[in-house]
């Protein structure tokens, strides 16, 4: 069950199917050195399953613990399955559910509201930012050529058609159009005087969200943008006023074709 568990990221195990008896031969064909992984789809049965088993195993130990006191003093080997059981107890701890930091400037990107709605119907995903825009469209690039790719397209022509094919939803045929209302909202401009360090408790950020992930707690403890100060110019924005509408235009590469 443990090898089941661990095997969730693949392991290298040696061939052990004749381990144990000298008489023993393959009838067929089998390699000295195998990958094993266990299925995306079976590790959470196989994680609750170690999880039961733990805990059955620890209710064991303790009945023993009582059941033997006199024995285990006189041996003075309490401590040691008192050390054991401790680290049993430890495993049926409250499991969290995924934290979702959702995407530069905390407002969302197409990825992760796929991700976020897609988990959704399975556990409780806690969301942490503001509203996502609500991309939940996908598309296709189209290009004057015999069969509409990029290769043998003409060059002469610099417009290319991007239509919407598909729309985005869980298995509870839910979608997020109008975005994703986070658990707990985040500053959507920081303090630029108070950044602290990142990736250290100091930055006030990663400071809410893991006294989020800690305490549950979802109460704002810092000011966000107390000098009210404005982000003038992001890069990325004035692409995006490029690139608006259905049409895009850009310059075909010339792939010598």
């Amino acid at each position: 069950l443990s090898q089941r568990l661990s095997a969730s990221v693949g392991q290298d195990r040696l061939n052990t199917d004749l381990a144990g008896d000298k008489e023993a031969h393959q009838a067929t064909y089998a390699p000295l050195q195998n990958q094993i992984k266990t299925s995306w789809w079976e590790i959470d049965d196989v994680f609750y399953e170690s999880r039961g088993a733990t805990w059955a195993l620890l209710h064991f130990l303790q009945a023993v613990e009582y059941d033997f006191a006199d024995v285990l003093e006189k041996k003075n080997a309490r401590v040691s399955l008192q050390q054991i059981i401790r680290e049993l107890e430890a495993t049926q701890e409250t499991v969290w559910s995924p934290v979702i930091l959702n995407g530069n400037g905390f407002n969302g990107s197409s990825a992760l509201e796929l991700l976020i709605n897609s988990l959704q119907p399975y556990i409780n995903v806690h969301v942490l930012g503001n509203t996502t825009r609500g991309d939940n469209l996908g598309s296709i690039s189209l290009y004057d050529s015999p069969d509409y790719d990029i290769f043998n397209s003409n060059l002469n022509h610099t417009y290319s058609l991007q239509p919407t094919v598909v729309t985005f939803s869980n298995k509870e045929d839910e979608t997020y159009e109008t975005g994703i209302i986070p658990t707990i909202q985040l500053c959507t401009v920081e303090d630029a005087l108070n950044l602290g360090e990142l990736g250290k408790i100091t930055d006030p950020l990663l400071g809410e969200v893991l006294q989020y992930i800690t305490t549950g707690n979802t109460g704002v403890t810092f000011s966000c943008n107390p000098f009210e100060l404005e982000l003038i110019y992001v890069s990325i924005d004035s692409q995006r006023l490029i690139d608006k509408g259905t049409f895009i235009k850009q310059d075909l590469p010339n792939l010598g074709r």
